[in-house]
């Protein structure tokens, strides 16, 4: 599926590295997102459910136009030679995130991995108001 994707071209190490840079970012967004997620005001929980979701495809948008510049500077890392530039073009239009939440985009281990970002942002979103409930009824003393 993956046959010729960029990942395969860098070493054992590389592919460890960027393994871990991409497992950082990923933590570094969902940190992100729970702090935007305490900001939504609780208008009930479709309103609430809406909201953070929203919060969910702000994060993996802004995640989609700047990561490249961070994946840039780990190349520059292990790549000899490649010259400091900014690799942050425009950013993505809605159709272009749609495709990583929908796996439609390229084959990519890349791509892919932006939709389960994605797909994780979300379900985090989703999830959030479940444990806020769980943390208020463990808070309050049962009744007598």
């Amino acid at each position: 599926m993956y046959d010729g994707d960029s990942l395969y071209t860098l070493s054992d190490g590389g592919q460890i590295g960027l393994t871990l840079l991409s497992l950082f970012l990923t933590a570094a967004m969902l940190v992100a997102a729970g702090r935007l997620f305490r900001l939504v005001p609780d208008k009930g929980l479709p309103a609430l459910l809406a909201a953070r979701i929203g919060v969910a495809v702000f994060i993996m948008w802004i995640f989609v136009w700047l990561s490249p510049q961070a994946y840039y500077l780990y190349y520059q890392i292990i790549f000899e030679g490649l010259p400091w530039q900014i690799v942050i073009r425009t950013p993505p239009e809605f159709h272009a995130i749609l495709q990583h939440v929908t796996f439609s985009g390229p084959t990519t281990v890349s791509a892919h991995a932006k939709g389960a970002l994605a797909w994780l942002l979300i379900l985090y979103a989703a999830a959030w108001p479940v444990f806020q409930h769980l943390r208020q009824a463990q808070a309050k003393p049962p009744r007598s």
